[in-house]
């Protein structure tokens, strides 16, 4: 997720509620999100860290 450009990338996708490690074209993209995606994504963002929530992944908020 790049909120200075507005862009998110898609590697993984998730079908009939089972996580799939490719997309349908077997390549990741690059989407770019419009106003009313990214302020909502802003606003989760400020809310999630605000909470203090990590990302269990990397433990960085």
């Amino acid at each position: 997720m790049d909120f200075k450009e507005g862009t998110i990338a898609i590697g993984r996708v998730l079908v009939a509620g089972e996580e799939r490690n490719r997309t349908k074209t077997a390549e990741a993209r690059l989407v770019r999100l419009n106003s009313r995606s990214l302020a909502a994504l802003q606003r989760q963002r400020a809310f999630t860290q605000a909470d203090g929530v990590q990302d269990p992944r990397y433990e960085l908020p």
